[in-house]
């Protein structure tokens, strides 16, 4: 097995994936620890608290909090979309959320 660089993730390929889960876990934590609690919270996005039907907040209104887990979402589905083959990726290039990756 070809070793890895911090340039270069795992790659699941639906047949590794304890190693795989291992790997991205230890490699998103030493990137950003943010990142790693919004994988393991999840996220969505912001809505309002007056209203009682979801809706989503307008990105303009977000405060600074509200931004950096947004980001912190983005780029965890930036590393996660990087480390799967071709064929899972087509399974999860439709998620906006970690939880649903």
């Amino acid at each position: 097995m070809e070793g890895l660089s911090i340039s270069r993730l795992p790659m699941l390929d639906g047949l590794n994936y304890t190693y795989w889960e291992a790997m991205m876990k230890n490699f998103i934590k030493f990137m950003d620890e943010k990142v790693w609690r919004v994988i393991l919270i999840g996220w969505e996005p912001y809505t309002p608290k007056t209203f009682r039907v979801k809706t989503p907040k307008s990105e303009l209104s977000w405060n600074t909090k509200e931004e950096k887990l947004t980001n912190a979402n983005s780029k965890a589905l930036y590393i996660i979309f990087f480390g799967v083959d071709v064929q899972e990726f087509k399974r999860i290039s439709k998620c906006t959320t970690t939880k649903e990756a």
